[in-house]
């Protein structure tokens, strides 16, 4: 039993090894997403890929609201004019709670992802 449960755990735990702390980005570096998610408007989609790359434009906080945006350019992009809504993602904590953060993407291919300041150290959607 107990080899089961620390399998679980370790299994567990080297999921969450994989991704970044929002805390830890770096502007400039290459990442990419943990998951394919797909952006929405008025019946056009984009799908990003969890293999696309993204370049880290900026991560700063927003005047008069409590949320970080973190800024990226969506590599080898097809659809510059493409703009969607944005859609909430739950992201999985160790403590077993998990944070949400907001995605959209803006024109000219940049991928915005807004983060509550409460959720700074936690676990990202980056890779």
């Amino acid at each position: 039993m107990f080899r089961v449960a620390f399998l679980v755990l370790i299994t567990a735990a080297s999921s969450y090894a994989q991704n970044l702390k929002w805390a830890d980005l770096v502007e400039s570096r290459t990442y990419k997403v943990d998951r394919d998610i797909e952006l929405s408007y008025n019946a056009k989609t984009y799908q990003l890929r969890a293999q696309d790359e993204l370049k880290l434009l900026d991560f700063r906080p927003l005047s008069m609201i409590n949320v970080f945006l973190a800024e990226f350019k969506i590599l080898n992009c097809k659809d510059g004019n493409f703009s969607s809504e944005m859609v909430i993602l739950e992201v999985d904590q160790p403590s077993g709670k998990a944070a949400s953060v907001g995605v959209d993407m803006a024109k000219k291919c940049v991928l915005e992802i807004f983060v509550e300041k409460k959720d700074y150290n936690a676990i990202s959607i980056i890779r």
